[in-house]
């Protein structure tokens, strides 16, 4: 049954890769949303039998279930329907110590319903109680992003001409973002995926302009061998074998490969440049789709609730995929390491010491297994067994020599036990390693709390290396997205694609002092020929052309009128594609031999369009305020900039170019 607390809490989404659909030009139809687990409810189990331990050394479990979150909540609500403001502040001062007592690391349901009454203050003018949610969020959920965000949001309401503190606040909200796992994850997932499916695009709007480009100069040379008739039903077979394969799955990106050859003897130095580069990322292809998809497992899979349970060990869905992840795999140290932390923080020691010893033993020696070796004795100390948590606070000491948890867990352990004196050398080796935290954790005398004892998160980049250990390892999903890409060509055939047509592409240069082009006439389109090894040609002329227009050569006024005609024929169509090609930022330069330049404006344009779409990408959906964020205003500012520019130079590209 759903509890008032989640009813009124916000609620945050991400959108993870599916296992059942296809993307959208290989991508897009893998972004299915999905809710990620919210805090669920979880009863707090007694302490092991006190047969196992001495009783008066154990240390008793504080803090409560999720229901009295819920119910502290409620009464929070009914003060300030009462408005009685100190005594909603009073309920938020016991959530806090709440959190510290049950070992939750950010009560995110809360904090993110505060942030929401702050947007609400904030829209009827009152700031200092917009601000007072804000500072109370922050303090329930330390590191949050969403805190950031919203203090951006709140002072662009309140104080709009403050630019300075937008920026500060997005800086820190982004700051936060990284530093937080599941963030990253998607974070870098969403790198991969929307880059891919820029230059993806880019490529295949690339390969359409050099088509338009030069298909007059293939024209022109099928005329060389074949009748005007024959090479039209060559074109239009050769239009028809490109397009098939769009309808039955036999490979519409392969075929780029062979497109990429034929067009090469024609290309200028920066478009071949171009083409290598798109050349090498479809044979990449296949990788770049497997990054994708582990970087989304990672931040929405197991690896994420590792991270979240570590975070609330009250995350009810984390800690069945922990669980599960533990029974589908009992070699792995790690998620034994989380899972039997959580479960210490929970109170269940029974289930929580068998996972940590053994976790100790299989950690790699270091870092790890000191952090889990601290936990350890924490969990032995809970449950009375003095002696054993005392050699787990020594050994975690010898493997991590510059924390001071250990030493201060020992000198916890000591003082209940009443061995003072030794207690004060333990306090005095940890206040020596870091005087500043050993003296905030020695502020609260009541040493029979178990809160009062320092558990060690795990080392963060742990996850980061178990995220990325088989990054380019084969998936499902990235399998079939290269089904749907490519149909039944294996995906061994992209990148020996790529290498027989950079192969080719040597042996074309090779070849270029005997090899014959045929150029149009850059005023009638009348085929002119050029040898590919005098490169580039600026404005070839038709011999006809030169003869009448630049020699002056004698000729019937009918032939003059006729190449007058046509030339002005063949400027006005050069003439009204440039104009049309204007329609799209970039498209000008690609198609009108300015193709760096346009690569560049094309491809801003398509990651500013994606980011009016998704503006926090495509896989993380923030808490919804309700009005469009300040990002998509600015892109959508920036694509109309760059539309209106393209046009212009539509309109200005000169006459004799055009």
């Amino acid at each position: 049954m759903v509890s008032q607390f989640d009813v009124l809490a916000a609620q945050r989404f991400v959108r993870p890769m599916s296992r059942k659909g296809m993307p959208l030009m290989g991508l897009l139809a893998l972004l299915v949303l999905a809710p990620a687990g919210a805090l669920a409810q979880a009863p707090v189990a007694a302490p092991a039998s006190a047969g196992v331990g001495d009783p008066s050394v154990a240390l008793h479990v504080t803090g409560g279930s999720r229901d009295r979150l819920s119910r502290l909540w409620a009464l929070r609500r009914e003060r300030l329907a009462r408005n009685d403001v100190e005594g909603a502040a009073e309920i938020l001062a016991r959530m806090l110590v709440l959190r510290r007592d049950r070992g939750l690391a950010r009560l995110d349901a809360p904090a993110l319903a505060l942030i929401r009454e702050a947007e609400a203050a904030a829209a009827e003018g009152a700031g200092d109680v917009a601000t007072d949610r804000l500072v109370a969020a922050e303090r329930l959920a330390p590191g949050l992003p969403e805190v950031h965000s919203a203090h951006a949001r709140v002072e662009t309401t309140l104080k709009p001409w403050a630019v300075h503190r937008w920026l500060q606040q997005r800086f820190r909200a982004l700051s936060a973002a990284l530093s937080d796992f599941q963030y990253r994850m998607l974070f870098l997932a969403d790198l991969v995926l929307m880059g891919l499916l820029v230059l993806s695009l880019l490529g295949v709007l690339f390969a359409l302009a050099q088509l338009i480009r030069y298909s007059q100069h293939l024209f022109h040379d099928l005329g060389q061998t074949f009748p005007g008739v024959m090479r039209l039903g060559l074109l239009g077979a050769g239009a028809l074998l490109f397009l098939l394969p769009f309808f039955f799955g036999f490979g519409p990106l392969v075929v780029l490969f062979p497109l990429a050859i034929l067009i090469w003897p024609y290309q200028q130095r920066s478009e071949r440049l171009l083409s290598v580069l798109f050349v090498l990322l479809l044979g990449a292809a296949p990788w770049a789709l497997r990054i994708g998809d582990r970087l989304t497992e990672a931040g929405t899979g197991v690896t994420q609730a590792m991270h979240a349970l570590s975070l609330n060990p009250d995350d009810r869905r984390a800690l069945d995929q922990v669980e599960a992840q533990v029974a589908a795999d009992p070699k792995d140290w790690h998620a034994r390491a989380v899972l039997g932390l959580a479960l210490k923080r929970r109170g269940t020691l029974a289930q929580a010491l068998p996972l940590l010893q053994t976790a100790a033993a299989d950690a790699p020696v270091g870092e790890a297994a000191g952090t889990v070796y601290n936990n350890l004795g924490n969990a032995l100390f809970a449950n009375g067994q003095a002696a054993a948590a005392q050699q787990a606070y020594q050994r975690a000491a010898e493997l991590l020599p510059t924390s001071a948890a250990p030493p201060f867990n020992l000198h916890r352990l000591l003082l209940r036990r009443g061995e003072r004196v030794e207690a004060q050398k333990a306090l005095a080796q940890a206040t020596a390693l870091d005087p500043h935290t050993a003296a905030r954790w020695n502020e609260d005398d009541d040493l029979s709390l178990n809160r009062h004892v320092v558990d060690l998160p795990l080392p963060a980049g742990l996850l980061t290396r178990r995220a990325l250990a088989e990054v380019t390892a084969p998936t499902p999903v990235a399998t079939r997205a290269w089904v749907v890409l490519a149909g039944p060509v294996p995906e061994l055939a992209a990148p020996l694609g790529a290498a027989m047509t950079l192969l080719a592409f040597v042996v074309l240069v090779a070849l270029g002092p005997r090899m014959r082009l045929t150029w149009p006439c850059a005023r009638t389109g009348a085929p002119v020929t050029v040898y590919m090894a005098q490169g580039y040609p600026d404005r070839p002329l038709s011999e006809q052309y030169i003869d009448v227009f630049l020699k002056n050569v004698p000729v019937d006024r009918t032939i003059r009128f006729a190449l007058e005609t046509r030339a002005a024929r063949y400027t006005r169509f050069k003439r009204w594609a440039t104009l049309a090609a204007g329609l799209v930022p970039g498209l000008v330069g690609l198609v009108r031999g300015r193709p760096l330049r346009g690569a560049l404006v094309l491809g801003a344009s398509l990651a500013l369009g994606l980011l009016v779409w998704a503006p926090s990408g495509l896989l993380l959906e923030p808490v919804d305020t309700g009005v469009p964020g300040t990002l998509r205003w600015v892109c959508l500012g920036g694509l109309g900039l760059l539309w209106i520019l393209s046009l212009i130079r539509a309109f200005r590209w000169p006459e004799e170019a055009a």
